[in-house]
């Protein structure tokens, strides 16, 4: 399995590429919202942010610490060589019987544990992106398409919905719809209790697949 750790950051850092200007408003507004805490990015809450190249290495805003592609436990993301067989994304049912399945070896690396320590990976919210798509809603057999997001946001959080209605969110948007198919069925009740009383854990994760070279407006 791929692994990575974080180590000292060396003398010389990843080259600076750029500049973007980074807009923090909506998730600042987010933060003061729910958990009342003023300023949470920053009273300057649009400004310049330094570009990096981040298969040389992700550098921390102190800038003393480079995690080599990231890492779930230094970063909180990271970057992982992953070819697909899949050839239309546009298309759910190749989404539903290749690209899952993918999905389900990867995972387990990108946290660095062993599948056996997970109990149940549910994927749910399909949605392909690109800043020139027309935005149109999911159906059956297609997901939902969206722009690019233009400023640093929140997807979802539990303290702001509340533990049922994440899990509300999760059941009315599953990748797999049908329970009997799906090799990993959602069951609502049942996952309920085991994060409400028996203490389990449970870890959102955004994955992201480049379809096209990215040009403009990265991750």
């Amino acid at each position: 399995a791929w692994k990575a750790t974080a180590f000292a950051a060396p003398a010389t850092l990843p080259k600076v590429l750029g500049t973007a200007d980074v807009d923090y408003s909506a998730a600042s507004e987010f933060i003061e919202e729910h958990y009342h805490i003023p300023d949470y990015f920053g009273k300057e809450t649009v400004r310049a942010e330094p570009i990096y190249d981040a298969r040389d290495g992700v550098v921390k805003r102190n800038g003393d610490i480079v995690t080599p592609l990231g890492a779930m436990k230094g970063c909180g993301f990271c970057l992982m060589e992953a070819p697909t067989t899949v050839e239309n994304f546009d298309d759910l049912s190749e989404v539903r019987s290749t690209y899952l399945e993918e999905m389900r070896k990867l995972i387990p690396q990108a946290l660095e544990i062993d599948i056996d320590e997970i109990e149940s990976i549910i994927f749910w919210h399909p949605m392909l992106r690109g800043e020139s798509m027309t935005p149109r809603h999911r159906s059956d057999s297609k997901p939902a398409v969206a722009t690019s997001a233009s400023m640093v946001h929140i997807d979802t959080d539990v303290g702001a919905y509340g533990l049922e209605g994440i899990l509300d969110l999760v059941q009315s948007n599953l990748v797999d719809p049908d329970p009997t198919t799906s090799p990993t069925r959602f069951d609502k009740d049942k996952i309920y209790k085991q994060l409400a009383s028996e203490n389990r854990r449970f870890v959102f994760l955004n994955t992201w697949r480049p379809l096209v070279e990215v040009r403009s407006r990265p991750l």
